[in-house]
C-alpha cells in the first residue's frame, strides 16, 4: 500500500496535536480518536484525489471545509458547556473525530503531499 507511512505520520502528528487541545482530564484518551480519524481521513483523501472530475473535487473541498469549521465551533461550545452527560461526551468525541478527519481528508485534495511525484 503506497502512502501507508505518510498516513501513519499523519496519525502520529495528530495524536501529538490533540494533546494540545483543551480536553477535560477524564477524556485524555480521546487523543486516540484524533489519530484514528486523521489516518482514515488522509487515506480516504488520497483515494478521492484520484477522481478526474474537477467539479467533484471542488464540491468535496467546500463540504469538508464547512464540516471542519462547524466541528471546531461545536467542539468549543460543548467544551465550554462542561456537561458530564454521556450523550454530551459522545458528541464531543464525534466533533473531535470530525475535526481531524475532515482536515486530514482535505490535505491530499488540495495538493498537499510529502511524497516525491
Amino acid at each position: 500500500m503506497k502512502g501507508l507511512g505518510i498516513t501513519a505520520l499523519f496519525g502520529f502528528v495528530s495524536s501529538l496535536l490533540s494533546y494540545g487541545l483543551f480536553l477535560p482530564s477524564d477524556l485524555k484518551s480521546f487523543s486516540l480518536i484524533a489519530a484514528v480519524a486523521a489516518m482514515a481521513g488522509y487515506f480516504l483523501g488520497q483515494q478521492s484525489s484520484q477522481i478526474s472530475a474537477r467539479w467533484v473535487k471542488i464540491l468535496l473541498v467546500i463540504a469538508l471545509a464547512a464540516t471542519c469549521v462547524s466541528c471546531i465551533l461545536l467542539y468549543v461550545i460543548f467544551v465550554q458547556r462542561g456537561s458530564g452527560d454521556t450523550f454530551e461526551v459522545v458528541k464531543l468525541a464525534l466533533f473531535l473525530f470530525g475535526i481531524f478527519f475532515s482536515f486530514a481528508f482535505l490535505m491530499p485534495l488540495v495538493g498537499f503531499s510529502i511524497e516525491k511525484k
